[in-house]
């Protein structure tokens, strides 16, 4: 069974300012000024978004630190968020980040809890860090954080801060997934076909990625196609997979593309079309998916699909071996004896 499920690793990082409407705020800020000056912390941080909006930075970060200082967290948080990033008049400066963050993680403001976690795990990933990150994101989580509960859920999968429990993370990546956290879902129907791989589990988890697919999430449509091809928690049903692979394609889904190239160039499903399935594997390839390179620089190099081109084929394979594709480098061991039919078919 060939790639069943592309996982979301990555710990989230909340980067939304505030969540307020900004054309009541351009409308009403001399308003806002006025109250801002007799220490109204909403308006300071209303203010601050105005300046933001204008990219008036200096003036957002004094009116943000002001809100602060008046014990408004979104202040805080927006603080943090500034030094945070190189796109809002500042240096990153992640030390700073924390302290804001920190501030306002501490009256439990989800989305500090959530950044600040991010920061220790990302820029300072000491195992006392991770510790205290792992910390910070359960007790966000269990104050009702969706986003906190998925990345819970990868500290207890991937053992960051915490032993590895692959129960617990199902448990976190559950109590996103119920929630609407489409990433979740699709974690947590890994960790069931991985991990705990029953008829009841393989049932649920293509459930779950059908459910999340008809939101309209490309991740989850590939892989329920990757369900359908396989027969996983599903009958294996090719027209229901194909769709899926399209769906997800059609909106640049790398990994979706290429299994659309590998059913065009072994005849499976569609008739057997080299030059469509070189289309694909380009698209894909042009998009960062280095597999699909290596069908590129190997068609090319051979003339599969596409005017035969040795020189530019090579220098693919090349690039692509440079990035780590093992399969590139592979093909280049034994570029004038490579079987292109057979590794396409065995990885199909």
């Amino acid at each position: 069974m060939k790639r069943i499920l592309f996982i979301v690793l990555l710990i989230v990082f909340a980067s939304t300012v505030v969540f307020i409407n900004t054309k009541n705020i351009i409308d009403s800020s001399p308003r806002y000024f006025a109250r801002c000056l007799l220490n109204y912390s909403d308006d300071c941080l209303k203010l601050g978004i105005f300046y933001l909006e204008k990219a008036k930075f200096k003036r957002a970060y004094r009116s943000f630190d002001k809100a602060c200082k008046l014990g408004n967290m979104q202040g805080c948080y927006n603080l943090g968020l500034m030094h945070s990033r190189d796109d809002m008049g500042l240096n990153a400066n992640y030390l700073t980040a924390i302290k804001f963050y920190d501030i306002a993680c501490k009256q439990n403001y989800s989305n500090a809890c959530i950044n600040l976690s991010s920061i220790y795990t990302t820029h300072f990933p000491t195992l006392e860090n991770n510790k205290t990150a792992f910390e910070i994101t359960n007790i966000s989580c269990n104050n009702g954080s969706e986003v906190a509960c998925f990345n819970a859920g990868i500290f207890y999968e991937h053992g960051i801060g915490v032993q590895a429990n692959f129960e617990q993370a199902s448990n976190f990546y559950k109590l996103a997934c119920e929630k609407k956290h489409d990433e979740a879902c699709i974690n947590l129907s890994s960790i069931y076909t991985t991990h705990f791989p029953t008829f009841e589990n393989n049932k649920t988890a293509f459930n779950l990625l059908r459910d999340v697919c008809n939101n309209g999430n490309v991740m989850s449509c590939y892989n329920a196609g990757i369900f359908y091809t396989n027969g996983v928690g599903t009958k294996p049903n090719l027209d229901e997979a194909v769709k899926a692979f399209l769906y997800a394609c059609d909106r640049n889904y790398p990994d979706a593309c290429r299994k659309l190239a590998n059913f065009y160039y072994g005849g499976i499903y569609f008739e057997e079309d080299y030059t469509k399935a070189y289309e694909l594997y380009k698209k894909s390839c042009d998009m960062g998916d280095n597999q699909s390179c290596s069908f590129v620089g190997v068609m090319l190099f051979y003339g599969y699909g596409v005017d035969k081109n040795e020189i530019l084929g090579l220098e693919i394979l090349k690039d692509s071996c440079s990035k780590n594709e093992l399969l590139s480098c592979q093909i280049l061991q034994n570029i004038d004896k490579y079987d292109v039919n057979a590794t396409i078919k065995s990885i199909m």
